[in-house]
């Protein structure tokens, strides 16, 4: 007995004359009886009636060649045998290592972000000219006034038609493609606080001898994030006042004006500096150094206190 809404007449046939036949009942969703008497199976192979059990136009399912464990160990020394050669051509392991790098490259929160401001500093202007400029070699074009960051590294859905890009560029522009490719994706680790401890970001930073006063000034965005009290402790630093008391009219507005006319000037100064435009040319915050220094946490100090000796029953 059954239950569906029809019978498939291609699963059973007739019984020959006076052959023996089953009866077959059919008790359809709808209601309907249907009852066939004199019927009987097809002989087939076991997998067939598997593979067309619910399509009778189903194709038969072909034993596989190669078994999955089979697979994976050809898979295996073909993948050794091609390392082994990309050992020997320095250059073809490097462009396939560009490609994968290209591929899932995650470029640091800081240029997207820097990008935003109102007014972009050296460092980041450099950075930018060159994602540019390795888009453009890679064939795709960023139009002016669209974000490189959008675009960068170029939007290939093809990882063949990237191939074929790396593979056409020099060894000069090829070498400068990875290191700008580092360079993006390194950087500070958590940008929520200072980074004050001996990380590998300030590990490197000490090494290549970063220091902010050539790469970064003093400007609006900077200002703006300082309170009253803050601007009035950086302008005596600063050498733009000698103290608090010739700030007192100032308001916040007019001390960050101030400050960056007074840091743009010393930054132009091509003669002898004054005492104050050479402050200026030297102030740097210490949270711009590797590691950062935090003026909320007090410096570590070592107990310099003589240890205490164990004495024994026997002094």
């Amino acid at each position: 007995m059954t239950e569906e809404y029809r019978l498939s007449d291609w699963q059973y046939g007739k019984t020959k004359k006076k052959g023996k036949g089953g009866v077959l009942i059919n008790l359809s969703p709808s209601g309907a009886v249907e009852i066939r008497e004199g019927l009987v199976r097809p002989k087939m192979e076991k997998e067939t009636a598997e593979a067309i059990a619910e399509n009778p136009i189903a194709p038969v399912k072909v034993k596989a060649a190669y078994s999955g464990p089979l697979c994976r160990y050809i898979a295996h020394h073909k993948t050794a045998a091609v390392a082994e050669v990309l050992l020997a051509r320095p250059r073809a392991a490097q462009e396939v290592l560009i490609v994968r790098a290209l591929n899932g490259v995650r470029l640091h929160d800081a240029f997207p972000a820097l990008g935003k401001e109102a007014e972009t500093q050296s460092a980041y202007r450099v950075l930018e000219e060159q994602a540019r400029c390795f888009a453009a070699k890679l064939g795709f074009e960023i139009g002016e006034g669209k974000s490189v960051w959008e675009s960068f590294p170029p939007p290939f859905t093809d990882e063949l038609a990237l191939y074929e890009a790396v593979r056409g560029l020099s060894d000069h522009d090829l070498a400068g493609l990875q290191t700008l490719l580092a360079a993006l994706s390194f950087g500070q680790g958590n940008c929520e606080r200072l980074d004050t401890s001996d990380s590998l970001f300030n590990r490197v930073a000490r090494d290549l001898s970063v220091d902010m006063k050539n790469h970064w000034r003093p400007d609006a965005a900077f200002f703006g994030r300082r309170n009253r009290e803050q601007l009035v402790g950086i302008a005596k630093e600063c050498g733009y006042a000698g103290s608090a008391g010739q700030l007192s009219a100032y308001k916040k507005a007019d001390l960050v004006n101030s400050l960056i006319r007074h840091f743009q000037t010393a930054k132009g100064w091509t003669h002898a500096p004054t005492a104050a435009v050479q402050k200026a040319q030297e102030w740097l915050p210490e949270a711009m150094l590797f590691p950062a220094v935090d003026p909320n946490v007090p410096a570590e100090v070592e107990d310099a206190a003589d240890p205490v000796e164990e004495t024994t029953d026997e002094d």
